[in-house]
């Protein structure tokens, strides 16, 4: 039987993929050779942010209105990137 995923490793997982995604944009950079644009170092400081607050309550391990604080600062952080990344839709 599978059981349920806890706050805190859902919370580990996600600072999990931040990291990854982080390992590769710095993969793509220092070894491929691919030079970042403005927009994508902005995208890099809203996942590192991101990644931040998920290490942050995996040791803090909120409940109640904690996690809902998370939930919501979780969020903010990731509507900074996506909005960021919107922004290559306007890029001539």
């Amino acid at each position: 039987m599978l059981s349920a995923i806890t706050r805190r490793s859902g919370n580990a997982l996600g600072f999990l993929a931040c990291a990854g995604l982080m390992g590769y944009a710095l993969y793509a950079q220092y070894v491929l050779g691919l030079a970042p644009c403005p927009l994508c170092i902005f995208q890099r400081i809203a996942t590192i942010v991101t990644g931040v607050l998920f290490l942050v309550a995996t040791v803090h391990n909120p409940r109640g209105v904690g996690a809902r604080v998370y939930g919501t600062l979780f969020g903010l952080a990731a509507l900074g990137g996506t909005v960021i990344s919107a922004r290559y839709l306007f890029i001539p």
